[in-house]
């Protein structure tokens, strides 16, 4: 099946980007503060936020685990500009454990025959990650710029580098936004985004059943959610999307809810979508406990940016949590169903990884 339409890429993110504002994300990974910089899809202005508190505005941004619910969430609040960031410093250092041992290659194929077994009784889907580790000169030397050479590659994803002491620091670029709403009016919107392919050259994708019924498990288990949600005028439009070198179908979801207060309470309930645990959802995060031997953390789970007019999360994924010393740890998965090839899940996952490591292995 094709899809001809293909969504359009941004400006250059970082054309604007302040000086001072990198300088003070540096200065925040070494130092323990709280901050990130980050860019919404659509946007070529690279956003600063850094605090403990709300004193500036009350922009505030939540990163919450893989199915975890929003109340767990550790958030980051608009309270330093960046000058004042510069004279601070953190009230404490890292916490977040990083793995170092790659996921093995032979194994996770494996793992991958043994969950195909457990969802075709089903007729189900769970993803199943890995993760590629290992340590950096270019990470050890300025992560900032790792992460904007990352963020090149994909201009028209959200775009996030942060740091906490709970969660440590973490480049993400993600095209999957899980939902968005404007609270003045309850319109949200959310997305399907399954199926994966190398981005072809002239635009066209020709996808495979495998592809398609991935996709359609994702839909149609987030517009079931949805109804049960008693959100109201649900409208779909589907079409390809591009995230660096590989392309996804996307079913976009639109909708709207009663009261603004409905933007946690949905988001617990979406996430974790079938795009990235599974479906049925119990089923799926029983074969992750069960497979996975390294915790995803916010691998899977959703980063929120909320404001006084618009609330929006994205789906944590094309990531890696990095320290200090230049070590890192990139997360990746593939959709596993039925009729799945090991082979091609596992060169899937590798390509999904490919952007980030490169930008970690050759951008200095």
């Amino acid at each position: 099946m094709t899809f001809s339409q293909t969504e359009s890429q941004p400006r250059n993110l970082h054309s604007r980007a302040s000086q001072n504002i990198l300088k003070a994300m540096r200065h925040a990974l070494t130092s323990g503060l709280r901050a990130a910089i980050y860019s919404i899809p659509g946007s070529d202005e690279l956003r600063w936020i850094c605090g403990d508190e709300p004193r500036l505005s009350s922009r505030r941004l939540v990163a919450v685990d893989f199915a975890r619910p929003y109340s767990s969430g550790i958030a980051i609040y608009d309270g330093l500009t960046p000058d004042e960031a510069l004279q601070a410093t953190g009230t404490a250092m890292t916490t977040a454990p990083i793995c170092t041992d790659s996921t093995d290659e032979a194994q996770y194929m494996s793992d991958i025959e043994s969950i195909k077994q457990a969802v075709a009784k089903r007729t189900g889907k769970a993803v199943l990650s890995r993760i590629i580790c290992g340590q950096s000169q270019a990470l050890s030397k300025d992560t900032v710029a790792v992460a904007l050479d990352y963020f090149k590659r994909t201009p028209n994803n959200f775009n996030i580098l942060l740091h906490t002491p709970e969660t440590g620091t973490w480049i993400i670029s993600t095209p999957e936004r899980l939902l968005k709403m404007k609270l003045d009016s309850g319109r949200i919107s959310t997305m399907a985004l399954a199926g994966t392919m190398p981005t072809p050259a002239d635009g066209l994708c020709q996808w495979d059943i495998k592809n398609i019924r991935e996709q359609a498990i994702v839909s149609d288990e987030i517009i079931r959610q949805l109804n049960k949600a008693h959100v109201h005028n649900i409208r779909t439009s589907t079409c390809n999307v591009t995230s660096g070198a590989v392309a996804h179908i996307c079913t976009h979801i639109y909708a709207t809810v009663d009261s603004p207060k409905d933007y946690r309470k949905l988001l617990d309930i979406l996430s974790p979508t079938p795009a990235l645990g599974g479906w049925p959802r119990y089923l799926a995060l029983q074969l992750i406990r069960k497979y996975e031997k390294h915790p995803r953390q916010l691998y899977g789970g959703y980063i929120s940016v909320e404001d006084d007019k618009i609330a929006q999360a994205y789906v944590t994924l094309r990531c890696a949590l990095t320290d200090n010393q230049g070590r890192y740890c990139i997360y990746t998965g593939s959709g596993i169903l039925s009729n799945s090839h090991a082979e091609a899940e596992r060169d899937e996952t590798a390509l999904k990884a490919s952007g980030l490591l490169n930008s970690i292995l050759n951008s200095i």
